[in-house]
């Protein structure tokens, strides 16, 4: 009789230590978020969240968010480094921004619409460090203050996404950044539809995206000389009601120790140019202020259109701060003499 009573409890624990381990991984997979790899927003499954700022409340830096089809009536604030999905770009909507994101975030599959756009910023103006390895991409962004609204920003990548109908510009660009890429990207129905001002930058490229219908397609300001060229190759223009303003900033004294400030601060190849149908050389040109002591920059907007200015505040020892403005022409040497097929915008 013990015998038999021992075997049965040798079998039992068999039993108990096979059956434990499955229904474990079976509560695991039903409830995902447990691991904290993986939430979902949305949906009827177990465990989703119904916004996505619940899901944000309880993410760790890796992780990913999923976020199902529907309206979200809230502005999503990215401060750790996790990966962010859209089911489907056309119908996982946020009516909200998407602000303060933080470095190696990842962002895709969404509509973001009327309100202020994705913001991506450094945390110490004071001291700013840039936010690096940023992707945005297969996003529309539409009916915003911005599209993109990039305040130092670097190693970064922004492709494949629409930006329209905004209220200032489809992408806007300040401050200490470089070694970003925006490519493919269609800039539609904006005032301006890529506004760059910039301080201090390595090279940032500009390739592949369908800037069309703006009011001004890129509009270009350079507070003093850069150390890198940034690169405008192979987008298209078209149909904007002017394809290029650009303007540029300098210290007289700094130019006259240094006459390769002078140099194009960007370069121009292979762009398709709806205005130019002739196979030359395309001018585009620029227009450049020097200054005796550093101006008072502000930027205006007349008619729609962000106007960099440089205003002297007065005169200081008998010295005038700003010389005006004279003309310089830099050249695309090779525009394309067909538009490109950029996300089946071609024509």
């Amino acid at each position: 009789m013990i015998r038999k009573w021992l075997a049965i409890g040798i079998i039992l624990l068999f039993v108990g230590v096979t059956i434990a381990p499955t229904m474990a991984q079976d509560t695991e997979k039903s409830q995902p978020t447990s691991r904290g790899n993986w939430l979902y927003v949305g949906g009827s499954g177990p465990g989703n969240y119904t916004r996505i700022y619940y899901a944000l409340l309880n993410a760790h830096d890796g992780d990913t968010i999923f976020v199902y089809n529907g309206f979200y009536h809230e502005s999503v604030f990215i401060e750790m480094e996790l990966t962010l999905i859209g089911e489907d770009k056309n119908n996982t909507i946020i009516e909200g921004a998407i602000r303060n994101v933080a470095n190696h975030v990842t962002i895709t599959g969404f509509t973001v619409q009327n309100d202020s756009g994705i913001l991506i910023n450094t945390r110490d103006v004071l001291n700013p460090s840039p936010v690096q390895y940023v992707s945005i991409h297969n996003m529309i962004v539409k009916d915003n203050i911005y599209g993109l609204k990039l305040y130092t920003v670097d190693a970064c990548e922004f492709h494949d996404n629409i930006l329209m109908n905004n209220k200032e510009s489809g992408i806007w660009i300040i401050g200490h950044t470089g070694h970003n890429s925006f490519h493919n990207n269609t800039i539609t129905n904006n005032p301006i539809g890529i506004y760059f001002h910039i301080v201090e930058s390595g090279t940032n490229i500009f390739e592949y995206n369908d800037i069309r219908t703006n009011e001004v397609g890129i509009e270009l300001y350079f507070k003093y000389s850069v150390d890198a060229i940034n690169i405008f190759q192979s987008n298209n223009f078209i149909k904007n009601k002017r394809a290029v303003r650009s303007f540029s900033s300098m210290k007289l004294s700094d130019v006259m120790s240094n006459p390769s400030m002078l140099q194009p601060q960007e370069t121009w190849d292979a762009n398709y140019w709806d205005a130019w149908k002739i196979p030359l050389p395309r001018p585009i040109c620029s227009l450049t202020s020097f200054y005796l002591k550093a101006p008072d920059t502000t930027s205006s907007t007349i008619n729609t259109r962000i106007i960099p200015m440089v205003t002297p505040r007065d005169f200081l020892d008998g010295e005038r701060l700003d010389f005006g403005r004279f003309p310089s022409i830099y050249f695309d040497r090779n525009p394309a003499q067909e538009p490109y097929d950029i996300l089946g915008m071609s024509g």
